[in-house]
């Protein structure tokens, strides 16, 4: 999409009817014969194996079909239902809101909402084991502990009980794609056995996935992925904005003839519009931005007008607030704060992610009633060069203390113009094995950066802010290695 639409004035839309709506989301190009076999056999195991998956992910279906105002009232119920759960379960919130003066009573309209405290990324980090719900099944939940862009470690649970993909499924479908294609994804490459690699080929069969490990973008990985790449022909190329982009310049240095994927999904942070251009040009296909984080996998997503970011608004609810709490002005950016309506046994309410952004006023021609936002705005990841010319991604290197969040209170990898690396950490002196940790980290980083470059640790008072943007991973490395 050339830049002047891309960047067009916010006009208000006029209010559509469930039969225009409809219509313009039921306007869409028809997949190849593959595609639609893939997704019809894929869809026919969910219905035998995973029928609350089904379940849910037809009410989606359903509920992108609802007027504007339908979704915005499905939304306030969804809102009041899990703060009075949150009241009523969860110790950490019992206490919080006591505390504030606040009690779920007074939630009496989508105003009284500012009444509700906000969760902080250190009130997590502090309160972790007192948001776990009472009444929580703890063999449906799922530990996701993320770095993130901000370098500070925090752990939440995720409540298995939602099938969290079926966003996933109906975000594509906005693509003109379906759940059950061929795929393939370059980010962080989980370690597995033969025998878990050989269940999960058998859980996804008839659709094939394809990797490229977003810590090891070398000229042979990158060389290897495309030849399986062009072989499959997937009709989705998914990952870090990094390492797609590190993946499209190989292509275009080596000028390796490349498939044409029906749609290129980019995440995990802001898509600097000469990256979007560059992917497009190589892969000849649309790029879409889709916001998220491990707290809360699906907040937001492109539609094919790439004009904003529809909010799933019937699964999480977002504010933009300023640094004192207060509404920010419509169109003005703000402090995120995620308050994810599906997750009852760890509920996140108005939790402040670190993130900056704003809402984006009007309504969508494509038909979706969900409100909208802008691209994300705030921390920028950097990719590591290696001397040989090997790149990681940066989204990558912010999972370094995943295994260890309470190790450190923030952190950040620099590299310097001779490419060697210091790990710049905030310790937790709170944590009693954060040496060991620290040496875990070091070991590891050593490891992915092939002991080809030296690697120190340096304890500091604070991680820095580049202009107010928190840059997680920050290289000064020269790349005239990957021009000769």
């Amino acid at each position: 999409m050339p830049d002047a639409d891309r960047n067009r004035p916010i006009t208000s839309a006029h209010p559509r009817t469930k039969t225009e709506i409809r219509a313009s989301l039921q306007n869409k190009p028809q997949m190849p014969l593959r595609d639609r076999f893939t997704s019809a056999t894929f869809k026919l195991k969910q219905v035998v194996f995973r029928r609350s998956a089904v379940s849910a992910y037809r009410q989606l279906i359903k509920n992108q079909f609802l007027t504007t105002e339908e979704v915005a009232a499905l939304n306030w119920r969804k809102r009041k239902a899990i703060v009075s759960h949150a009241y009523e379960r969860v110790p950490y919130y019992r206490g919080a809101f006591r505390r504030a003066g606040f009690h779920p009573d007074q939630l009496l309209s989508p105003e009284d909402w500012v009444r509700v405290p906000i969760l902080t990324r250190a009130d997590l980090a502090a309160g972790f084991k007192q948001l776990i719900a009472d009444d929580a099944d703890r063999r449906r939940l799922t530990l996701s502990t993320t770095g993130g862009s901000t370098g500070e470690p925090v752990s939440v649970f995720l409540d298995r009980r939602f099938p969290l993909e079926t966003l996933a499924w109906r975000m594509i479908t906005w693509w003109g794609l379906a759940p059950g294609i061929d795929c393939a994804y370059s980010w962080r490459l989980l370690r597995r056995t033969r025998l878990t690699r050989m269940l999960n080929a058998a859980l996804w069969w008839p659709t094939q996935r394809i990797w490229l490990d977003a810590s090891d973008l070398s000229e042979r990985s990158c060389g290897r992925f495309l030849a399986q790449f062009n072989t499959l022909k997937p009709a989705l190329l998914q990952g870090y904005v990094g390492a797609i982009q590190e993946l499209a310049e190989y292509v275009e240095r080596t000028r390796t003839p490349v498939h044409s994927p029906s749609a290129v999904w980019l995440t995990a942070s802001p898509i600097p519009i000469t990256t979007r251009s560059l992917v497009e040009r190589v892969f000849r296909a649309p790029v879409y931005d889709q916001y998220g984080s491990c707290e809360t996998p699906w907040l937001a997503a492109e539609c094919r007008l790439h004009d904003g970011l529809h909010i799933f608004s019937d699964a999480a609810h977002i504010d933009f607030v300023t640094e004192d709490g207060d509404p920010s002005v419509s169109g003005t950016p703000g402090r995120v704060l995620v308050t994810d309506l599906e997750n009852k046994a760890f509920p996140l309410i108005r939790y402040a992610n670190g993130d900056i952004g704003c809402a984006q006023l009007g309504a969508c021609p494509c038909g979706l009633p969900f409100p909208l936002m802008r691209p994300v705005q705030g921390r920028v990841t950097e990719r590591i060069l290696l001397p040989d010319g090997t790149a990681i991604a940066g989204e990558y290197l912010t999972t370094l203390f995943d295994a260890f969040p309470d190790a450190v209170v923030s952190f950040q990898v620099l590299q310097h113009a001779d490419y060697s690396v210091t790990l710049r950490f905030v310790p937790n002196q709170a944590c009693p094995n954060s040496a060991e940790a620290l040496d875990t980290v070091t070991r590891n980083l050593l490891k992915v950066l092939k002991s080809s470059v030296p690697v120190s640790a340096c304890p500091v008072a604070a991680t820095e802010s580049d202009r107010g943007k928190l840059r997680c991973v920050k290289s000064e490395a020269h790349r005239s290695v990957r021009a000769s």
